[in-house]
């Protein structure tokens, strides 16, 4: 019954069996597919709170009074930093693996490749350029943004094969 099971063979044998790998391969793109959902949340999140902050000044008092708070009681401005760093290197290890895997590409993964490198190049500017004094929703922005990269970068490895999905 095993050598029967491990060769692939139905147990009985006029009964077909489902193909496995279909169902796999469907799981997988709902994976992607919720993964480059959230992605796509979390910048529109941002947009609409960069918006919202510029046209709204309650927004902006709301916005003033926790950036103020967060500063006061961690250490926001190093741990930006350091994720952005984390993203930088998972960023350029996912491509690795990607380069390393290219036959077995299809045009989808590579364009979602490009769009996680610019995401997380983006990511990196707003840690660097986006500070308080520039607009008040920037500790909100840079998380926003750093969920974005976090989340293609994961899709990505996942393609990849480095995570388990």
């Amino acid at each position: 019954m095993q050598q029967e099971q491990e060769k692939g063979q139905p147990l009985c044998p006029g009964v077909r069996t489902r193909d496995h790998t279909r169902i796999n391969n469907r799981k997988m793109k709902k994976k992607y597919i919720i993964l480059d959902v959230l992605a796509l949340a979390s910048l529109l999140g941002a947009y609409v709170t960069k918006n919202y902050a510029d046209k709204r000044l309650g927004f902006v008092r709301w916005l003033n009074f926790n950036g103020n708070k967060l500063r006061e009681n961690y250490p926001a401005e190093t741990i930006k930093y350091i994720a952005a760093a984390a993203a930088l290197v998972l960023c350029v290890w996912a491509l690795y693996r990607l380069i390393r895997k290219k036959q077995q590409m299809t045009v989808p993964d590579k364009i979602m490749a490009v769009i996680m490198a610019i995401v997380t190049v983006y990511y990196m500017y707003a840690t660097c350029a986006i500070v308080y004094t520039v607009t008040p929703s920037s500790f909100l922005l840079v998380p926003l943004i750093g969920i974005s990269a976090y989340l293609l970068i994961i899709r990505s490895l996942i393609r990849a094969g480095d995570l388990s999905a």
